[in-house]
């Protein structure tokens, strides 16, 4: 549980931040006196490294007062309509944007509990117990995008922080576990203040496969592994086709991307709601699951993805005397004419009954096309703007998964793979900021501690 400090919370002080403002025009003041008798023909680097560590130490000091400012080292204290009592203070060294501060706090106990209550900690916000908020936020952010390796030399290389890469792992998992108790809470803010754009008139929906190697032991399996983890999308368009935004999901392999599949099934419901002009497509690859669960939303159109389906012509292109020429001719007309796709099911029906090799093969792609023709009308999508293919879902899953989880040697668990893709999904979305400062403000809500009467 995350407590607000009520006695000496910064909230509860209006003129922070000119107070903030003026000890900082003071220390400018300060500095450019000491600065004006500088050699100018120094190493300027070597200047601007004093100047930003000088600044950091200042910054870190003044964390350091502001926080023990907040300790009322009270007596008592209740939590939870519980009295706890005042057994001494401790150190405490926590990480925040400018490096290390270390600070001493009041510690509390109570008959029966074992632990100790820091109330201070607590109002602090501390994310993982020892990072601050806004250090939490970068480091999660640096983490999203690279290796923890890579994320713990950037931290250091950028600015002041220097959390080792075991323990950024540790604070992406924790987290994790914290955005995953408040996600249902935390997720209708974000789309209530997002909104959907006011030019959009389509709204297109996918979610495809994509594989991500497994360290052993997960799932059951005793050896390392690749399995197949799902992305899916929610896309809106303008009249000219133009995409304007959109959500992206992403989980780990489970069976029948049921997680998945539950939380594209509230985004789209929270669209309709708030939308119910917008034309709903779908848009897919030609698995067999994904359109038995697409077709529960009941889109106004289909579409199979036009690559995937010219994948097929030319399996069926192979068994002509021509393989190159017939190919770039049903290309055409499958995706330039209006009702082509029925004219390419004739000619693969012509090509089957007199072909000499491949028939079997022909047979197969036969029978695909006649099951998807009302998902290939691509000339009249093309005509009223909308999608041909599932692009931004494929998109998706090289942006959220394969850039950073297929890299040389990697072997992910489910839990720390799962970590990495929700915070990689919350930040294609436009959603990572959103949801921090809606986490922030949900945690700041909970319940509050007071003085235990003299």
């Amino acid at each position: 549980m995350t407590l607000s400090h009520t006695g000496s919370s910064l909230s509860n002080t209006p003129d922070i931040s000119e107070i903030a403002d003026a000890a900082a025009a003071a220390i400018r003041r300060d500095v450019l006196e000491r600065f004006a008798s500088v050699d100018v023909s120094c190493d300027f680097a070597e200047v601007e490294m004093l100047v930003f560590e000088s600044v950091a130490a200042t910054g870190r000091e003044m964390l350091q007062h502001l926080i023990e400012a907040r300790d009322e080292a009270a007596p008592g204290l209740m939590r939870d309509d519980k009295p706890w009592h005042r057994a001494g203070a401790t150190h405490k060294t926590i990480m925040t944007l400018l490096g290390e501060a270390g600070f001493e706090r009041s510690r509390y106990r109570r008959r029966g509990v074992p632990v100790s209550w820091m109330p201070v900690d607590e109002s602090l916000g501390l994310m993982g117990g020892w990072m601050t908020r806004p250090a939490a936020e970068a480091a999660v952010m640096t983490v999203a995008h690279c290796t923890w390796q890579d994320a713990e030399q950037l931290l250091q290389k950028a600015g002041a922080m220097t959390p080792s890469a075991s323990a950024l792992q540790d604070l992406v998992s924790a987290v994790h576990e914290h955005w995953s108790t408040a996600e249902e809470t935390v997720i209708p803010q974000v789309r209530e203040a997002e909104g959907i754009p006011g030019a959009a008139v389509s709204a297109v929906i996918s979610l495809d496969g994509v594989m991500v190697p497994m360290r052993p032991g997960e799932d059951g399996r005793t050896e390392a592994c690749w399995r197949e983890a799902s992305c899916g999308t929610v896309s809106f368009l303008d009249r000219e086709g133009t995409r304007l935004g959109g959500v992206c999901l992403a989980r780990m392999p489970e069976a029948g991307m049921t997680s998945l599949k539950a939380r594209l099934l509230s985004e789209v419901a929270k669209v309709q709601e708030a939308r119910p002009d917008l034309v709903l497509v779908a848009a897919a690859d030609g698995a067999l699951s994904n359109w038995e669960f697409l077709a529960k939303l009941d889109p106004h159109a289909e579409v199979l993805d036009v690559w995937h389906a010219l994948e097929h012509l030319h399996v069926v292109a192979q068994s002509a005397r021509d393989p190159d020429g017939w190919f770039e001719k049903w290309r055409g007309v499958l995706m330039d004419e209006h009702g082509g796709v029925e004219r390419v099911i004739r000619a693969i029906r012509y090509l089957r009954d007199s072909c000499q090799r491949g028939r079997g093969d022909v047979e197969r792609e036969l029978e695909f096309f006649r099951k998807n023709r009302l998902r290939m009308r691509y000339r009249a999508l093309k005509d009223r703007n909308l999608p041909i293919g599932s692009g931004v879902v494929e998109a998706a899953n090289k942006s959220i998964v394969c850039k950073r989880f297929k890299g040389s040697g990697m072997r992910w668990s489910m839990e720390g793979g799962q970590a990495i893709m929700t915070f990689r999904a919350l930040i294609l979305s436009g959603r990572f900021d959103r949801a921090w400062n809606a986490l922030a403000a949900n945690d700041n809500a909970k319940s509050t501690c007071q003085t235990l009467a003299a």
